[in-house]
Protein backbone atom coordinates (compact mmCIF):
# COMPACT_ATOMS: atom_id res chain seq x y z
CA UNK A 1 0.00 0.00 0.00
CA UNK A 2 1.35 3.71 -0.94
CA UNK A 3 0.08 7.06 0.59
CA UNK A 4 -0.20 10.04 -1.88
CA UNK A 5 -1.79 13.21 -1.01
CA UNK A 6 -1.20 16.58 -2.62
CA UNK A 7 0.23 17.21 -6.21
CA UNK A 8 2.82 15.25 -8.87
CA UNK A 9 5.67 17.47 -9.80
CA UNK A 10 5.82 18.13 -13.24
CA UNK A 11 9.43 19.67 -14.66
CA UNK A 12 9.65 20.28 -18.32
CA UNK A 13 13.26 20.71 -20.48
CA UNK A 14 14.54 21.81 -23.38
CA UNK A 15 16.25 20.12 -25.91
CA UNK A 16 19.61 19.89 -23.75
CA UNK A 17 17.74 18.71 -20.59
CA UNK A 18 17.73 22.48 -19.76
CA UNK A 19 15.08 22.55 -17.24
CA UNK A 20 12.57 25.46 -18.66
CA UNK A 21 9.23 25.32 -16.75
CA UNK A 22 7.64 24.04 -13.72
CA UNK A 23 3.38 22.69 -13.87
CA UNK A 24 2.01 25.55 -11.74
CA UNK A 25 0.08 23.64 -8.88
CA UNK A 26 -4.23 24.84 -8.66
CA UNK A 27 -7.08 22.64 -7.01
CA UNK A 28 -8.73 22.78 -10.33
CA UNK A 29 -9.17 24.19 -13.47
CA UNK A 30 -11.22 24.31 -17.21
CA UNK A 31 -10.97 20.33 -17.88
CA UNK A 32 -10.85 19.08 -14.40
CA UNK A 33 -9.24 18.57 -10.96
CA UNK A 34 -11.36 18.72 -7.89
CA UNK A 35 -14.85 20.43 -7.39
CA UNK A 36 -14.52 23.36 -6.23
CA UNK A 37 -14.45 24.07 -2.46
CA UNK A 38 -13.41 20.23 -2.29
CA UNK A 39 -10.62 19.77 0.31
CA UNK A 40 -7.02 17.73 -0.73
CA UNK A 41 -7.59 14.05 -1.20
CA UNK A 42 -5.99 11.71 0.97
CA UNK A 43 -5.40 8.76 -1.30
CA UNK A 44 -4.39 5.14 0.25
CA UNK A 45 -3.72 3.08 -2.98
CA UNK A 46 -3.58 -1.09 -2.61
CA UNK A 47 -2.06 -3.09 -4.97
CA UNK A 48 -3.27 -2.85 -8.41
CA UNK A 49 -5.24 0.26 -7.62
CA UNK A 50 -4.71 3.60 -9.67
CA UNK A 51 -4.56 7.29 -9.37
CA UNK A 52 -4.59 10.44 -11.31
CA UNK A 53 -3.78 13.40 -11.40
CA UNK A 54 -4.94 16.38 -14.59
CA UNK A 55 -2.43 18.27 -16.09
CA UNK A 56 -3.54 21.12 -18.73
CA UNK A 57 -2.94 24.59 -20.82
CA UNK A 58 -4.23 25.93 -23.67
CA UNK A 59 -3.22 25.59 -27.25
CA UNK A 60 -4.65 28.95 -28.32
CA UNK A 61 -1.87 31.95 -28.75
CA UNK A 62 -2.87 35.15 -27.32
CA UNK A 63 -1.90 38.76 -27.99
CA UNK A 64 0.09 38.94 -31.21
CA UNK A 65 1.70 35.48 -30.74
CA UNK A 66 1.52 33.19 -33.41
CA UNK A 67 2.96 29.82 -31.81
CA UNK A 68 3.27 28.73 -27.82
CA UNK A 69 5.94 27.44 -26.09
CA UNK A 70 6.94 23.76 -26.56
CA UNK A 71 9.12 21.55 -24.03
CA UNK A 72 10.73 19.07 -25.63
CA UNK A 73 10.11 16.38 -22.75
CA UNK A 74 9.72 16.18 -19.06
CA UNK A 75 8.90 14.16 -15.37
CA UNK A 76 6.72 13.73 -12.94
CA UNK A 77 7.70 13.17 -9.39
CA UNK A 78 4.65 11.83 -7.67
CA UNK A 79 4.22 13.47 -3.82
CA UNK A 80 5.51 11.75 -0.91
CA UNK A 81 7.38 9.08 -3.43
CA UNK A 82 10.75 8.60 -4.15
CA UNK A 83 12.00 8.05 -8.33
CA UNK A 84 11.36 10.06 -11.08
CA UNK A 85 9.54 9.28 -14.20
CA UNK A 86 10.89 10.41 -17.75
CA UNK A 87 8.41 11.28 -20.61
CA UNK A 88 10.02 11.59 -23.89
CA UNK A 89 7.24 14.09 -25.41
CA UNK A 90 6.93 17.43 -26.78
CA UNK A 91 4.03 19.32 -25.11
CA UNK A 92 3.54 23.05 -24.55
CA UNK A 93 0.63 25.82 -24.14
CA UNK A 94 0.26 29.29 -24.45
CA UNK A 95 -0.92 29.97 -21.13
CA UNK A 96 0.90 27.70 -19.04
CA UNK A 97 0.69 24.49 -17.63
CA UNK A 98 -1.49 23.62 -14.38
CA UNK A 99 -1.17 20.42 -12.23
CA UNK A 100 -4.33 19.29 -10.05
CA UNK A 101 -4.43 17.01 -7.11
CA UNK A 102 -3.92 13.31 -7.09
CA UNK A 103 -7.32 11.65 -6.86
CA UNK A 104 -8.10 8.02 -7.08
CA UNK A 105 -9.29 6.63 -10.06
CA UNK A 106 -8.73 7.33 -13.91
CA UNK A 107 -9.84 10.75 -14.65
CA UNK A 108 -7.80 13.00 -11.79
CA UNK A 109 -11.77 14.67 -10.69
CA UNK A 110 -14.09 12.50 -9.31
CA UNK A 111 -13.69 8.76 -7.52
CA UNK A 112 -13.63 6.72 -10.69
CA UNK A 113 -13.07 2.91 -11.75
CA UNK A 114 -13.00 1.71 -15.23
CA UNK A 115 -14.61 -0.96 -17.33
CA UNK A 116 -12.29 -1.92 -20.22
CA UNK A 117 -12.67 -4.82 -22.66
CA UNK A 118 -11.95 -5.44 -26.30
CA UNK A 119 -14.76 -5.37 -29.50
CA UNK A 120 -14.55 -8.27 -31.90
CA UNK A 121 -12.92 -7.56 -35.63
CA UNK A 122 -15.64 -6.24 -37.85
CA UNK A 123 -15.96 -7.34 -41.72
CA UNK A 124 -16.59 -4.11 -43.19
CA UNK A 125 -18.88 -3.76 -46.59
CA UNK A 126 -17.99 -2.32 -50.11
CA UNK A 127 -21.24 -0.81 -50.31
CA UNK A 128 -20.19 1.96 -47.31
CA UNK A 129 -18.89 5.38 -48.22
CA UNK A 130 -14.80 6.21 -47.84
CA UNK A 131 -15.43 7.73 -44.25
CA UNK A 132 -17.99 5.32 -42.64
CA UNK A 133 -17.52 1.41 -41.66
CA UNK A 134 -17.96 -0.95 -39.00
CA UNK A 135 -18.56 0.13 -35.57
CA UNK A 136 -19.36 -1.41 -32.32
CA UNK A 137 -21.08 0.54 -29.73
CA UNK A 138 -20.71 -0.29 -25.68
CA UNK A 139 -23.13 0.95 -23.25
CA UNK A 140 -22.65 1.10 -18.97
CA UNK A 141 -26.37 0.77 -17.50
CA UNK A 142 -27.15 1.85 -14.14
CA UNK A 143 -30.61 0.97 -13.65
CA UNK A 144 -32.30 2.17 -17.18
CA UNK A 145 -29.78 5.26 -17.05
CA UNK A 146 -26.83 5.22 -19.71
CA UNK A 147 -23.90 6.01 -17.55
CA UNK A 148 -21.46 5.77 -19.85
CA UNK A 149 -20.79 4.66 -23.62
CA UNK A 150 -18.18 4.31 -25.97
CA UNK A 151 -18.66 3.59 -29.96
CA UNK A 152 -15.23 2.11 -31.44
CA UNK A 153 -14.52 2.13 -34.68
CA UNK A 154 -13.54 -1.96 -35.46
CA UNK A 155 -11.02 -3.08 -36.95
CA UNK A 156 -11.65 -5.90 -39.88
CA UNK A 157 -8.42 -7.93 -38.55
CA UNK A 158 -7.96 -7.88 -34.77
CA UNK A 159 -9.96 -6.74 -31.73
CA UNK A 160 -10.04 -2.98 -30.86
CA UNK A 161 -9.66 -1.96 -27.02
CA UNK A 162 -12.38 -0.13 -25.36
CA UNK A 163 -12.47 1.78 -21.85
CA UNK A 164 -15.58 3.28 -20.29
CA UNK A 165 -14.51 5.53 -16.82
CA UNK A 166 -17.08 5.49 -14.34
CA UNK A 167 -18.48 6.22 -10.80
CA UNK A 168 -17.97 3.10 -8.29
CA UNK A 169 -21.04 1.09 -8.28
CA UNK A 170 -22.98 -1.59 -10.40
CA UNK A 171 -23.52 -1.48 -14.14
CA UNK A 172 -24.79 -3.61 -16.89
CA UNK A 173 -22.33 -3.65 -19.46
CA UNK A 174 -24.59 -4.46 -23.07
CA UNK A 175 -23.66 -3.60 -26.67
CA UNK A 176 -26.09 -2.52 -29.23
CA UNK A 177 -27.54 -5.48 -31.51
CA UNK A 178 -26.01 -7.89 -28.39
CA UNK A 179 -27.16 -10.35 -26.25
CA UNK A 180 -24.67 -10.61 -23.64
CA UNK A 181 -25.14 -8.12 -20.88
CA UNK A 182 -22.68 -9.23 -18.03
CA UNK A 183 -23.08 -7.49 -14.49
CA UNK A 184 -19.93 -5.63 -13.41
CA UNK A 185 -19.14 -4.23 -9.75
CA UNK A 186 -17.06 -1.16 -10.50
CA UNK A 187 -14.52 -0.21 -7.74
CA UNK A 188 -12.56 2.91 -7.24
CA UNK A 189 -9.54 2.84 -8.64
CA UNK A 190 -9.37 -0.33 -10.18
CA UNK A 191 -10.55 -1.83 -13.63
CA UNK A 192 -12.90 -4.58 -14.30
CA UNK A 193 -12.09 -6.30 -17.34
CA UNK A 194 -15.53 -7.65 -19.67
CA UNK A 195 -12.98 -9.63 -22.22
CA UNK A 196 -14.45 -9.54 -26.15
CA UNK A 197 -17.75 -7.99 -26.08
CA UNK A 198 -20.10 -6.53 -28.65
CA UNK A 199 -21.60 -7.19 -31.82
CA UNK A 200 -20.34 -4.90 -35.68
CA UNK A 201 -22.93 -2.48 -37.08
CA UNK A 202 -22.22 -0.74 -40.46
CA UNK A 203 -23.35 2.81 -40.47
CA UNK A 204 -22.85 5.95 -43.38
CA UNK A 205 -22.16 8.34 -40.76
CA UNK A 206 -19.68 8.31 -37.57
CA UNK A 207 -22.09 8.07 -34.35
CA UNK A 208 -21.20 9.82 -31.05
CA UNK A 209 -19.77 8.33 -27.71
CA UNK A 210 -20.76 9.76 -24.45
CA UNK A 211 -17.81 8.70 -22.41
CA UNK A 212 -19.30 8.45 -19.17
CA UNK A 213 -17.12 10.42 -16.04
CA UNK A 214 -14.70 11.55 -19.32
CA UNK A 215 -11.15 11.59 -19.67
CA UNK A 216 -8.97 15.17 -19.22
CA UNK A 217 -6.38 16.23 -22.25
CA UNK A 218 -3.68 14.67 -19.92
CA UNK A 219 -3.03 12.73 -16.55
CA UNK A 220 -0.57 11.17 -14.62
CA UNK A 221 -1.24 7.79 -13.00
CA UNK A 222 0.45 5.59 -10.84
CA UNK A 223 -0.21 1.84 -9.27
CA UNK A 224 0.56 0.26 -6.20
Amino acid sequence: MCHLEGYPEIRFFNGGRTEAAVAIETPTGFTGGLPTGAPLPSVELHSGEVASAVMEGTDIPTGGATACPSFHDYTITLPGIAGVVHINRETGSCSGLYVHPMVIGFNGTNPSGEVAGSVPACNGSANLQPATGSFVQVQALSGSTIAGMVTVAASSRVPREFQIILKPGNYMIRSALGRSTPHVTVRAGRSTLVGILGNCYQVTSVPTTTPGLGTPMRSTTTTS
